[in-house]
C-alpha cells in the first residue's frame, strides 16, 4: 500500500519542519529502498516568509544543504548566497561608520545561503513528495511507543481531521523540534549552562546597512565597493546582547534580539513595542532604521538553549534538529547541528538495514554529538557579556573560527562519521584537546574583558584576511582527504592554536599593564606551551620593521595584520618583569610591590 493508506514504514519521522524533511529527503536519495513517512501537524501550503528563526546557515549546514543534498542550484536561484558573519562592535549611540567593523572582504570560497524558511520548506515538502515520502499534512503527534522487545516495530499514534491513526516503523525520528517528544518523555533534555533569550521578527522591506552611513563617508563605502556587505548576517553587538539583520530573497527582512537573561532580560522586549523601544534604548541606529515599518510577525523565547544525555539509540530511535538539542543562534550554528544529526541517524540506519549496527557504534557518535554541544556552549555561557569590548570581541571571533574550522567542520566535512573509525579513541584524544584549549582561551577572554575598554580606535578587522592560516583553513574544508590526512591536519591546527592562544595573552597582558597584570595569572600561562620570545621586545634586536618581524612567530605576524601592532607603551615595569607578573614566566615570581 502506498501514500496515507499505508500505516507501515521503515523510516517514521515525526514533524516535517526543516530537520524532518531534509533527512526525508537524505534518506531517498541514498537509501531509495527504505520507505519513509513524515507526519507534520501544520498543512500546507506554507506563507513563503514563515515565522520560523533559523535563516542563516554557515559551512557545515550549507554544505549538508549544498552539496550532501545536491541542492546548491536551488538555492542559489531561489535563496541568497550568504558573505559571511559580519559584526559591528563599540559604541551603539555613535554612527555606525565609527564602530569596528569585522567581517570577510569578499564572498567566502565555501559557501553559506541565507534561507527563506517558509519558501525552503515548501520545496522540500513538494520535493520530497516527489522523490516516493509519504507526507502527511495536519497530522498532530499524539503519543510514540517504543518497541518493547528487540525486532519489533514502534508505533506512532496520530490525529488527522479528527480521526485517529497509527503507523508503525522500524527505525522512529523525532524532529518535533521544541517539542522533543522523545527527549522530554524519557528524560533526556539537560540544561544548559548559558542562559539566553531572544525575540525575533520580520519587515517587509530590505535593510540595507550601508543605508546606516551617510554617502559622504567615502571611506566606508570603499571597503563594499561591490555592495555586499547586506548578504551577510550583521549583527550589531554590545555588552550583554547581539542584534541580528538577515537578508531574505523574498524581499524581507529579519531581526532578531538576543540577549544574557542577567544582564538584559526578556521581559525588557517580549512585546512589539516593547523590542521597539529596547532597539532604541541600546541600539539607536538599528531602530531609527525600521521606525516606520511593521513588524510583518513577531516571536520571544526564554532560556532558548538545551542540552541532551542522548540522542541516538541502538533501539532505532534518533533525535534531530532542534529535537535534539540547541546552543545558540550565535555564529548560526543551528543548521549544523541538524546537518550532523540527520548524517549520523541516516547513517545508523543504513547500517542496521544492513545487519551492521552496534551498540559501541552509537554510544560513540552519541558521544561525539553531545560533547560537540557542550564544546560550542563553552562559546556562549557567560559570554555575552564580552560583546561590549572590541578588542576582545574580535579575538574571540577570530579564535572561535579557528576551532570550528580546525576540528568540528572538518570531521564533518571529510565524512568521518561514515568510516568505521570515525568515531575512535584517537579521535576523542584530538577532540579533548581542542576542548581543553578551547575552554582555556574562553577563560583568557573572561578574564582579558574585565579591563578591555569599550572603544577601539580600529575602523575596520578583516577576518578572515586572505591570505591568512585562517584563510586557509577555511578553504581546506573543501579539500578531499583520508582519514590519516585529516587526522594530522587536526593535530598541526592543534599546534597552531597553541600559537595563536599565546598571542592573544599577550594582547590581554598589553593592554592589562602593570597594575592588571597579575590578574592574567589565572589563566595559567605555563600550559600553553614554551616561553615567549623576550627578543621581540627588545629594541636593540628590531631597530627596523624587517628584524622586529623576523622575532614574530607566524601566529605573531597575522595577529598584528588582523588587530594591529602590540606596542608596549608602560615605563616601567620592564617588559620580562610584566611577563613575570603574569605568570608567564616559568620560575620567576613576581617583583612584590613597594
Amino acid at each position: 500500500m502506498r501514500g496515507a493508506d499505508r500505516d507501515e514504514f521503515d523510516v517514521a519521522i515525526c514533524g516535517g519542519g526543516m530537520a524532518g524533511l531534509t533527512l526525508a529527503l537524505q534518506l531517498r536519495r541514498q537509501q531509495p529502498e527504505r520507505s519513509v513517512v513524515v507526519l507534520e501537524r501544520q498543512p500546507g501550503p506554507l506563507p513563503e516568509a514563515c515565522h520560523k528563526v533559523g535563516e542563516s546557515t554557515v559551512e557545515i549546514g550549507a554544505h549538508y544543504l549544498g552539496d550532501i543534498l545536491g541542492l546548491d542550484a536551488y538555492l542559489r536561484e531561489h535563496h541568497l548566497v550568504k558573505n559571511g558573519l559580519r559584526y559591528f562592535v563599540g559604541d551603539a549611540h555613535g554612527p555606525v561608520h565609527a564602530r569596528t567593523e569585522i567581517g570577510p572582504p569578499e564572498l567566502p570560497k565555501i559557501p553559506a545561503y541565507q534561507l527563506d524558511r517558509g519558501r525552503f520548506e515548501q520545496h522540500l515538502r513538494a520535493r520530497v513528495s516527489a522523490e516516493g515520502v509519504t507526507l502527511i499534512e495536519g497530522a498532530v503527534v499524539q503519543a510514540l511507543r517504543l518497541a518493547e522487545r528487540d525486532g519489533a516495530p514502534h508505533a506512532v499514534e496520530y490525529e488527522r481531521a479528527g480521526a485517529r491513526a497509527r503507523a508503525r516503523c522500524r527505525w522512529l525520528i523525532d524532529a518535533t523540534g521544541r517539542r522533543g517528544l522523545l527527549q522530554r518523555g524519557m528524560g533526556l533534555r539537560r540544561a544548559s549552562p548559558h542562559t539566553a533569550s531572544a525575540a525575533w521578527f520580520r519587515v517587509r522591506a530590505r535593510v540595507d546597512i550601508k543605508d546606516f552611513v551617510a554617502a559622504e563617508r567615502e571611506d566606508w563605502h570603499a571597503r563594499d565597493r561591490e555592495h555586499i556587505r547586506y548578504l551577510s548576517t550583521v549583527h550589531f553587538m554590545g555588552a550583554g546582547y547581539w542584534v541580528w539583520i538577515i537578508p531574505l530573497a523574498s524581499g524581507y527582512t529579519s531581526l532578531g534580539i538576543v540577549t544574557d537573561e542577567a544582564l538584559h532580560p526578556l521581559r525588557d522586549y517580549s512585546r512589539r513595542e516593547t523590542a521597539r523601544a529596547w532597539l532604541q534604548r541600546h541600539e539607536p541606529r538599528v531602530a531609527e532604521q525600521i521606525a516606520t515599518l511593521e513588524f510583518e510577525d513577531f516571536h520571544a523565547l526564554r532560556d532558548y538553549s538545551y542540552l541532551s544525555s542522548q540522542v541516538f539509540s541502538a533501539r532505532r530511535w534518533a533525535c534531530v534538529g532542534e529535537a535534539a538539542l540547541f546552543v545558540d543562534p550565535f555564529y548560526s550554528p543551528g543548521a549544523d547541528f541538524l546537518a550532523m544529526s540527520n548524517c549520523y541517524a541516516a547513517q545508523l540506519i543504513a547500517e542496521d538495514f544492513a545487519g551492521e549496527l552496534r551498540e559501541d557504534r552509537v554510544a560513540a557518535m552519541n558521544r561525539f554529538f553531545t560533547e560537540a554541544a557542550e564544546t560550542f556552549v563553552l562559546i556562549y555561557a557567560d559570554k555575552y557579556k564580552l560583546f561590549g569590548r572590541p578588542r576582545v570581541a574580535a579575538a574571540k571571533i577570530y579564535w572561535d573560527n579557528l576551532v570550528y574550522w580546525g576540528f568540528v567542520a572538518q570531521h564533518f566535512f571529510q565524512g568521518l562519521h561514515l568510516r568505521a573509525d570515525g568515531f575512535d579513541d584517537e579521535i576523542f584524544a584530538l577532540a579533548e584537546e581542542f576542548r581543553g584549549l578551547h575552554r582555556r582561551v574562553q577563560g583568557l577572554l573572561e578574564l582579558w574583558a574585565r579591563y578591555s575598554a569599550e572603544t577601539w580606535e580600529r575602523p575596520a578587522v578583516t577576518l578572515p584576511q586572505i591570505p591568512s592560516y585562517l584563510a586557509s583553513l577555511h578553504r581546506d574544508l573543501g579539500t578531499p582527504k583520508d582519514r590519516a590526512r585529516t587526522l594530522e591536519d587536526m593535530r598541526a591546527v592543534i599546534e597552531e592554536a597553541r600559537a595563536f592562544g599565546r598571542e592573544l595573552f599577550l594582547r590581554a597582558l598589553f593592554e592589562a599593564g602593570p597594575e592588571r597584570a597579575e590578574q592574567l595569572r589565572a589563566a595559567d600561562y605555563p600550559a600553553w606551551g614554551p616561553p615567549i620570545n623576550l627578543d621581540r621586545f627588545d629594541p636593540a634586536r628590531c631597530a627596523s620593521r624587517r628584524a622586529r618581524l623576523k622575532t614574530l612567530p607566524a601566529s605573531g605576524r597575522e595577529l598584528e595584520r588582523c588587530f594591529g601592532r602590540l606596542r608596549f607603551e608602560h615605563a616601567d615595569p620592564s617588559m620580562e618583569e610584566l611577563l613575570a607578573r603574569a605568570g608567564a614566566l616559568p620560575g620567576r615570581a613576581p617583583r612584590a610591590r613597594a
